[in-house]
């Protein structure tokens, strides 16, 4: 963002002083040059629309731009893909041998489905095979969304397992904090996660932040059948790699 803002000064600068060093000549034959200061503002305009590019996908999955792919350095692989349009084309399953894939915004597949709202936003996306296949590998999810169109919570359903997750932003629209309840089995527990932020890319999409994590949870109890809470705390560092589609000029 500061390369284009920089960029967009610099053609300000330049048209300025052109303006100033025009001839009489110039002057009477302005037609053909009062054309260039239309092309170049067109052309940071078409800048920074590829910059700030967004869509409720791009939204939900924490981005902007023309992203194409986001790779979450993760001891688990987590690519997340996207279409020229825009729209998740690509996510990761809890199956391992199968991710969710989706074609013009839907997902397709066998035993995949998804729904939209109609500001587009993806509100469901699940992997629901029958009782006789795999059905320890279900994976539903489910999304909410406040007034400016960011992910408010998301619930996770599968096997013998649930969990919603609660997100909260700051002013530039960053995520602060995830607050996670969840429970697995007879374990159940409440994650907050908070976040700091320090690398960006030149889109201003960030590529690394740190995670302080504050987790209590329950798996054991009191003869009495007061519950043991665990408490623990520990911090991370998060990192994620971003690939852009080309930049392509306005027809216009």
């Amino acid at each position: 963002m500061k390369k284009t803002l920089l960029f967009a000064c610099c053609v300000v600068a330049m048209i300025s002083c052109s303006n100033n060093t025009k001839t009489k000549k110039q002057q009477e034959t302005g037609d053909s040059v009062a054309a260039i200061p239309n092309e170049t503002t067109q052309m940071v305009q078409d800048s920074l629309d590829y910059v700030n590019f967004t869509t409720p996908d791009l939204m939900l999955f924490n981005v902007k731009g023309h992203v194409k792919e986001v790779d979450y350095d993760e001891v688990a692989p987590c690519v997340i893909t996207f279409d020229e349009n825009g729209l998740v084309s690509s996510c990761p399953c809890h199956d391992e041998d199968l991710d969710f894939t989706f074609k013009d915004g839907k997902a397709i597949g066998k035993n995949f489905s998804s729904k939209r709202n109609a500001k587009n936003q993806l509100t469901r996306y699940a992997y629901e095979p029958n009782i006789r296949e795999n059905y320890w590998y279900l994976d539903v999810y489910e999304m909410t969304y406040n007034d400016k169109g960011q992910v408010k919570t998301i619930e996770h359903g599968g096997w013998e397992t649930d969990s919603k997750q609660t997100f909260t932003y700051n002013a530039e629209g960053l995520c602060t904090q995830i607050v996670h309840d969840y429970g697995i089995e007879a374990t159940s527990g409440v994650r907050t996660i908070t976040y700091t932020y320090t690398k960006f890319d030149s889109h201003g999409n960030w590529t690394e932040r740190n995670a302080k994590t504050h987790e209590e949870e329950t798996n054991e109890w009191k003869d009495d059948g007061t519950p043991i809470k665990k408490v623990n705390d520990w911090e991370s560092v998060e990192k994620r790699s971003i690939t852009y589609y080309p930049y392509k000029k306005s027809k216009d």
